[in-house]
């Protein structure tokens, strides 16, 4: 018996490491089956500028930019829904009103039964690059 416990013990601090580990390097948002929001890191927060508060409980919909259409979201839902990891980039909305670029992985995570119980969203800011390739495109016209 003694020795399950060692291994639960070993096997929640590796979890909590890797915890740490994504919270310092990805900005992290968790969702239930229905795209609640149950979870959000400090630095998803700090970049949308809005508060835990503000976010748990909420669809990530109080983020929507407008940049993208309808279909884009279609295609974002059914891809997860299906059990499968969606990969894009996302145009958001702070708190403030502007705006900010995000590299997005969005991993259903599933059940007994491969339906999706919840799913984890991994992101990268990429506004200062996004910007960027603006500014190219903006001159070479």
């Amino acid at each position: 018996m003694m020795a399950h416990v060692v291994l639960l013990q070993e096997t929640l601090k590796e979890l909590n490491d890797m915890k740490y580990a994504l919270d310092n390097a990805a900005i992290i948002f968790i969702t239930n089956e229905n795209g609640i929001v149950n979870y959000v890191n400090d630095k998803f927060c700090e970049l949308s500028m809005y508060s835990k508060e503000d976010l748990i409980g909420k669809t990530p919909k109080i983020l929507n930019s407008g940049h993208h259409s309808k279909d884009f979201f279609k295609e974002l839902w059914t891809t997860v829904k299906s059990g499968n990891t969606w990969r894009g980039e996302v145009k958001n909305k702070k708190k403030n009103g502007e705006f900010y670029w995000v590299d997005t992985v969005i991993v259903p995570v599933l059940d007994e039964t491969g339906k999706p119980y919840r799913y984890f969203s991994i992101r990268y800011d990429i506004t200062s690059k996004k910007n960027k390739e603006f500014l190219i495109e903006k001159a070479l016209k």
